[in-house]
C-alpha cells in the first residue's frame, strides 16, 4: 500500500461514511480531497473528464489551458487519493498505469497529482518508465521534473532523463535537460550542447541554464554565443545569467 499524504489512510476505511469522516478529529485531509466525492473510481472520474471534454472541447479544439475549465477537477483528486491509497503501485495493470498517466498529463496547470505520485519516488520511477511508452507529452515533462528534484539514485534518475531527452517533443526535452542538470549529471555538457545545436530558441535557453546550474566552464562561450544568436529572449537570459 502506497501512503499518499499523511493521515489519509484514515479516508480509506470502506466502512467510514461522509459523515463518519467528517465528525473523526482523528481524519487529517489533504485539502484537496472533498466529502461526497469519495465512492468515486478513479475510472469514473476519468471517464466524467472524457465526456465533459468531448461535449466542450473536442479533439482539435483543445489549446491553452483548457483542462482548467473542467468544473468537478475535486472529484478527480478524491478519487485519484484514493486510488493511490488503497492499491499498491507495483501492482497496477496497464489500465491503470495509462489512467493515472492520463489524468496527470491533464492536470498541467496545478501539478497536484504528480506532486502526490512524487513522494514515493519508486512510483515515480514505475511512471518514468511507463511515460517513455506512451506520448502523454504533459506527463512526461511533469515527470522529468519531479526526477530532478530527487536528491538520492542519480543514475537511475539519470537513465530514465537520458531517455526523456530522445523524445520528440521539445518542451519534454527541455525540462528533461534542466532536470538533467539539477541531478549534476556529467552528461548535462554533451546534452546542453545538444540542445543548443538545434537552432531552437527555447533549447538554447534551456542549455545555459544548464550549463549555470552545474557551473560548467564553458557557460561564458555559449552567453557569447547566445548574444550573438540576437533573439530576444535568448540574449535576456544570457544577460541575466552573465551579471
Amino acid at each position: 500500500m502506497v501512503p499518499l499524504d499523511e493521515g489519509i489512510d484514515t479516508l480509506a476505511a470502506s466502512d467510514k461514511t461522509d459523515m463518519d469522516i467528517q465528525s473523526d478529529p482523528a481524519v487529517v485531509l489533504p485539502p484537496y480531497v472533498h466529502l461526497g466525492y469519495t465512492n468515486v473510481t478513479l475510472e469514473r472520474a476519468i471517464q466524467n473528464f472524457k465526456d465533459w471534454a468531448f461535449t466542450n472541447y473536442p479533439i482539435g479544439q483543445r489549446f491553452g489551458e483548457w483542462e482548467c475549465d473542467y468544473p468537478d477537477w475535486a472529484e478527480i483528486y478524491t478519487a485519484f487519493a484514493n486510488f493511490v491509497e488503497q492499491t499498491d503501485y507495483r501492482q497496477w495493470n496497464l489500465t491503470e498505469t495509462e489512467n493515472v498517466l492520463y489524468i496527470i498529463a491533464r492536470d498541467n496547470e496545478d501539478e497536484i497529482l504528480i506532486d502526490e505520485i512524487a513522494k514515493q519516488k519508486e512510483c515515480l520511477f514505475l511512471l518514468a518508465e511507463a511515460a517513455i511508452k506512451c506520448d502523454e507529452r504533459d506527463a512526461m515533462w511533469q515527470i522529468a521534473s519531479r526526477l530532478g528534484e530527487i536528491e538520492d539514485s542519480p543514475e537511475d534518475v539519470e537513465t530514465y532523463l537520458l531517455e526523456f531527452l530522445k523524445d520528440r517533443h521539445e518542451y519534454v526535452r527541455r525540462r528533461a535537460l534542466l532536470a538533467l542538470a539539477q541531478i549534476g549529471s556529467t552528461q548535462t555538457e554533451a546534452w546542453a550542447e545538444i540542445a543548443w545545436n538545434t537552432g531552437d530558441e527555447y533549447q538554447r535557453i534551456a542549455a545555459l541554464h544548464a550549463l549555470h546550474l552545474v557551473s560548467s566552464s564553458r557557460l561564458d562561450e555559449f552567453i557569447t554565443l547566445a548574444k550573438q544568436d540576437g533573439r530576444k529572449y535568448l540574449v535576456k537570459n544570457a544577460m541575466d545569467l552573465s551579471t
